[in-house]
């Protein structure tokens, strides 16, 4: 995620002036101007084999190129403190900024998708 490779083959991700191409699933909402995503990018080649491959795509999936693609934070495991040891509170997108960034367990890395396409397949 971090260096912008295919979520599918680890390539280089599809690359354009238009932006980068990101392939989610369709969660039935209105896409907003700027979103939080977590899944990496991927190659154009990848986009057909990944909707067949993964059943969550087969359900529905939005192809769309991206101009702004900041990091943004983190989604992983919230704990709080606790004697002896912290407890876990929740599972959550935490921001960089964020001060609770400090009792959060990591598990992916999370971008602010912006000024963004969507294409079709």
């Amino acid at each position: 995620m971090r260096r912008l490779l295919c979520q599918v083959c680890g390539a280089a991700a599809d690359h354009t002036g238009d932006g980068v191409l990101w392939l989610l699933r369709d969660k039935g909402e209105r896409w907003p101007e700027d979103m939080l995503v977590s899944e990496p990018p991927i190659c154009l080649p990848c986009v057909h084999l990944a909707v067949r491959a993964c059943p969550a795509l087969r359900k529905g999936h939005i192809l769309l190129r991206a101009k702004s693609f900041e990091l943004y934070g983190v989604d992983g495991l919230r704990y709080r403190a606790a004697n002896p040891y912290p407890v876990p509170i929740d599972h959550h997108i935490v921001a960089f900024t964020d001060p609770v960034i400090r009792w959060t367990l990591a598990s992916k890395l999370v971008r602010e998708v912006a000024d963004f396409s969507v294409l079709s397949l």
